[in-house]
């Protein structure tokens, strides 16, 4: 930069961000890494305060858990499938999810009661989603495609529809 307070990057052997530096606004982003690459520690340096992200993952290098300066500890679950099965923030269920056979997520439970379905079509594009509250339907979301299978219209319950058109 013309005044010489120019950004500064490092990097470990495997190429990695170890270590980047704005002298503009005095801000340091460390990273230290595992020994199969993922990240274990992010830190970052402002304003004279120094925050810390931990990570740690499973041996299949999945993220199971995030530490956050606070003390808060976020975490997923996974199903055999190697899908994502729930999150959870500060020990309370954010969401947790569902799926088909086809490892299409069919339902998302979310951490304030609502429950969100997801029906498909023969050709797997989704047909409707409809959250739900209790055994209430809140809102019916449906869709329609072309023979091209574009999606051309999102039907709302409030009529406030997304249209969408393509070129020939």
């Amino acid at each position: 930069y013309p005044d010489a307070l120019n950004d500064v990057f490092s990097y470990d052997q495997a190429s990695r961000l170890t270590l980047a530096v704005s002298n503009r606004y005095q801000n340091t982003v460390s990273r230290a890494y595992n020994d199969d690459s993922t990240v274990a520690i992010e830190g970052l340096v402002t304003n004279g305060q120094n925050y810390q992200i931990a990570h740690f993952f499973d041996s299949a290098k999945r993220k199971y858990q995030t530490t956050y300066p606070n003390g808060k500890v976020l975490s997923q679950a996974f199903t055999a499938r190697n899908q994502l099965s729930s999150v959870s923030y500060d020990a309370q269920l954010m969401a947790n999810f569902q799926y088909d056979i086809g490892m299409r997520e069919v339902t998302r439970g979310l951490g304030n009661g609502l429950t969100q379905v997801t029906a498909y079509r023969p050709d797997n594009l989704i047909s409707q989603k409809n959250t739900r509250d209790g055994a209430l339907n809140c809102n019916l979301i449906v869709y329609q495609f072309d023979m091209a299978n574009r999606l051309l219209q999102r039907q709302y319950p409030d009529a406030l529809n997304d249209v969408f058109t393509y070129d020939q």
